[in-house]
């Protein structure tokens, strides 16, 4: 085996156009880290609010929003198992990117709740 093409071909300097593809790549890599980390909280801290989270399965269901809908009326239809109601709200306005006071009628938002049903 040849030491000196090899040797040669490793002290090679990297064109400004490859060191941009690296640094996309490694930019890419850092930003579906830090979205794992990020999802790995916002997972495990939400399970915490449930009452009796062994024996149910949490899921999601889409609502569209009706005249004088609150968010507290979703939490007396599906928030049963948890908690506090500033629990379940604070979780539906993170789903959904919303302040609590941002229903608009016609619009659909996400609502989690539990059920010992699999479906």
């Amino acid at each position: 085996m040849n030491t000196r093409n090899t040797i040669k071909k490793s002290n090679r300097r990297l064109t400004p156009r490859q060191r941009q593809k690296i640094n996309r790549k490694l930019g890419m890599l850092a930003s579906i880290i830090a979205f794992a980390i990020v999802l790995s909280v916002f997972v495990g801290g939400i399970g915490n609010t449930v009452k009796a989270a062994d024996n149910y399965i949490k899921y999601y269901t889409s609502v569209e929003i009706m005249p004088g809908d609150t968010l507290t009326k979703y939490y007396d239809t599906y928030g049963e198992h948890y908690d506090d109601i500033d629990d379940y709200i604070e979780e539906i306005c993170m789903i959904n990117s919303i302040d609590k006071d941002d229903l608009i009628s016609g619009n659909y938002i996400i609502i989690p709740y539990y059920s010992l049903e699999k479906k």
